[in-house]
């Protein structure tokens, strides 16, 4: 056969398939569409069935109704009958009551001479309504008093405020001049300790005299602040002492004891001697520790003697870096001022 027949039948078979395919999609969708027809058929014959018991069971309904408004209209024309009867009852009594009838009437009309129950209530309900009024009145003062209480009381709070700011504006002024003399008698105190060939008698005096002058200070602001709510004393938490019976380090406070590395000055007559007391070892906090609590106060300007070792105010102790070449023991480091911070 030649190329031109195959293509026509070629063609010819790709239009029998094209045409054989549209036949049965036309004849599936002839089929659903008759299952749904028969589903909708059966769906109402249901649907059908289920109006018709209810319809039934409606009409069931009616007729009990029915049956029962019967009875009870029964009931209601005996009922009727004997409320009849005794109608005609209580007219034959109450012609053979005409007596009783007549006291009645006399009582009732008594009982209209007396005294208005409504003029009784008008008369009540306006002395309430007085008191009422009265009691408003004592109300709205004290409300008013109390008003004027609590402004009162509020600018209190805003003035003892305000002077709780001022305190502690005072405070920190204190502590930097304070701050400010400690790192000023710094270098003279050190040249003291590390002097070799100096006077520990002159050296001692120096210390104890300094110590006074910040104890003086110290003093004055706790007397100044007494009344308020200002913290008139520090931390000491950071630095350890190893002593059991260390309870302060100031010099003019009456609960120092000794053993806390202090000079005690003793007063007999009218000389003074200067005792230097070994100094006790001072153990240093964490850093963390030093940096979220108050440092050593103003007070704690010498904690030892002249060999004793010198403390700075406002610092944190640390070993971290103290070991120096060729020295057997560590030496207390001064953080800087950020540990404060």
């Amino acid at each position: 056969m030649s190329e031109g027949l195959l293509t026509q039948w070629r063609d010819r078979v790709v239009e029998a398939e094209t045409e054989i395919s549209v036949v049965q999609e036309d004849i599936s969708a002839l089929l659903g569409r008759r299952k749904e027809i028969k589903q909708d058929i059966s769906r109402y014959d249901r649907l059908v069935q289920r109006e018709k018991q209810e319809m039934l069971k409606r009409l069931e309904e009616v007729e009990g109704q029915a049956r029962e408004l019967e009875e009870r209209c029964q009931k209601t024309v005996q009922q009727k009958a004997r409320v009849e009867e005794m109608y005609v009852q209580t007219l034959d009594n109450y012609e053979s009551m005409h007596d009783t009838v007549k006291e009645i009437q006399a009582e009732e009309q008594r009982l209209q001479e007396r005294e208005d129950v409504e003029t009784v209530l008008q008369r009540e309900s306006l002395a309430w309504a007085e008191e009422e009024h009265g009691l408003r009145t004592k109300l709205n003062a004290l409300q008013s008093a109390l008003k004027g209480k609590r402004k009162q009381r509020h600018e209190e709070v805003t003035a003892l405020d305000t002077e709780l700011a001022a305190a502690e504006r005072q405070l920190l002024q204190v502590r930097h001049e304070r701050q400010k003399d400690m790192q000023a008698q710094t270098p003279q105190l050190q040249v003291a300790k590390h002097s070799r060939h100096g006077t520990p008698l002159e050296s001692a005096q120096f210390a104890v005299a300094a110590a006074a002058d910040a104890n003086d200070k110290e003093q004055q602001f706790i007397t100044a602040n007494a009344s308020t709510s200002v913290p008139t004393r520090q931390l000491r938490s950071c630095l350890k002492n190893t002593s059991a019976t260390t309870d302060s380090y100031s010099f003019s406070d009456t609960k120092t004891q000794p053993g806390n590395g202090s000079i005690n000055k003793n007063s007999t007559g009218s000389s003074s001697v200067c005792h230097t007391v070994p100094a006790t070892n001072f153990k240093s906090a964490p850093v963390s520790r030093a940096v979220s609590q108050a440092l050593v106060a103003g007070d704690d300007t010498v904690l030892g003697g002249v060999d004793s070792t010198h403390v700075t105010p406002h610092r944190a102790y640390s070993y971290a870096s103290g070991k120096k070449a060729g020295s057997r023991k560590r030496e207390i480091i001064l953080l800087g001022d950020a540990t404060n911070r």
